[in-house]
């Protein structure tokens, strides 16, 4: 074996062999970038879910208070008793009356009052109104409030 200067000509075969990876040293790294890469996809899937989470409920809070205005302006006198569903696509538009595959949301809004004369309304009747948006993909209730209406207003 022949060992002469370092950085010389001649080297010795334990040098020789020295300078590239084994397959451990290659199957190590391999499983330390595969764990890295992993753990950020995991991250990244986690971050988008809780973005859409957060679009459904601002879409949904925009929708309810939207019906909850409709119904102040529409009047103590002049809205109908019951209840009223509406349904809307991703964006909160394309409002519609019946349901169909491009819809996500449905927005219910139920009047009630407390007291009546005959078939109409009591004078000094309290209405409540309440609000329920539902997300129509996962079925789950996005936003939901109550309030009363009287012949005052909101």
């Amino acid at each position: 074996m022949r060992t002469n200067r370092r950085n010389g000509f001649y080297r010795s075969r334990r040098d020789r062999r020295a300078g590239g990876f084994t397959l451990i040293e290659v199957l190590a790294a391999s499983v330390i970038v595969g764990t890295c890469i992993a753990a950020i996809i995991t991250m990244w899937s986690f971050a988008f879910n809780l973005t859409a989470t957060a679009d459904r409920q601002s879409i949904g809070y925009s929708l309810g208070r939207r019906a909850m205005e409709e119904v102040k302006q529409t009047g103590f006198q002049d809205t109908a008793e019951g209840t009223a569903t509406v349904y809307y696509d991703n964006q909160g538009g394309s409002r519609s009356t019946t349901r169909t595959s491009s819809h996500a949301y449905s927005v219910a809004t139920s009047v009630t009052s407390d007291l009546f004369t005959g078939v109409q309304t009591a004078t000094g009747a309290l209405r409540t109104v309440s609000i329920t948006v539902r997300f129509l993909g996962t079925d789950t209730t996005v936003y939901q409030c109550s309030t009363y209406l009287a012949r005052a207003g909101i």
